[in-house]
C-alpha cells in the first residue's frame, strides 16, 4: 500500500478571491423596446446608493418581470433614500391618488418590491432591491447557463422567483 500526498496550493482558512462578474454592462439606450418607466426604474435600482447591479439584460428582465407597466409608472418616482407619500407619487406620475394607492399596496405587501413605512395616509414608500436582486450574481449565472436572455422570464420563474 502506497501513501498518497495531496498538495494544496491555497490557504484553507482565510479570504478567497472574489468571483469575476459575468454581467455585461449596457446603457439604457440599448433597450429601445422597453418602456421608459421600466428603464427609469432600472436606472434607480442600479444606483450606487442602492448597491444595485449595473444596467444589463438580466436587470432589465427582472424589472419587467417584477413590475407591470402601471406599477413601473408609479415606482419610477421612488428613491431608496427619501420616502414619498401616495399623494406625492400621484402628483409625480400624473395619476389620481385613488389609482396610486392600490398599486403601492400591491408593491409593498404582496410583491414586497418597495418598503412602506408608517400607517394610514402618512405612509411613506421607498424603493428597495427586490429579493431576487440580492442574489444577482447567482441569477446572472443561471441566465447564461440555461439559455439566451430573450428567454429570461421563463428562466427567472423556474430558478429565482
Amino acid at each position: 500500500m502506497t501513501r498518497r500526498i495531496i498538495e494544496i496550493n491555497q490557504d484553507i482558512i482565510g479570504t478567497v478571491q472574489p468571483r469575476s462578474c459575468s454581467v455585461r454592462q449596457k446603457k439604457l439606450t440599448d433597450f429601445p423596446t422597453v418602456s421608459a418607466a421600466h428603464r427609469q426604474l432600472a436606472k434607480n435600482l442600479s444606483s450606487p446608493l442602492m448597491f444595485g447591479p449595473p444596467i444589463c439584460d438580466e436587470l432589465m428582465a427582472v424589472v419587467q418581470h417584477v413590475f407591470t407597466e402601471a406599477e413601473a409608472e408609479v415606482a419610477q418616482h421612488l428613491s431608496g433614500m427619501i420616502g414619498k407619500t401616495a399623494g406625492q407619487l400621484a402628483r409625480a406620475s400624473h395619476l389620481p391618488v385613488d389609482a396610486v394607492e392600490p398599486i403601492l399596496d400591491i408593491l409593498a405587501t404582496k410583491k414586497r418590491a418597495i418598503a412602506a413605512i408608517g400607517s394610514d395616509h402618512r405612509t411613506k414608500y421607498k424603493l428597495v432591491l427586490p429579493e431576487c436582486l440580492w442574489n444577482f450574481d447567482r441569477m446572472s449565472r443561471y441566465m447564461q447557463k440555461y439559455g439566451h436572455v430573450d428567454n429570461s422570464r421563463n428562466i427567472l420563474r423556474r430558478n429565482v422567483l
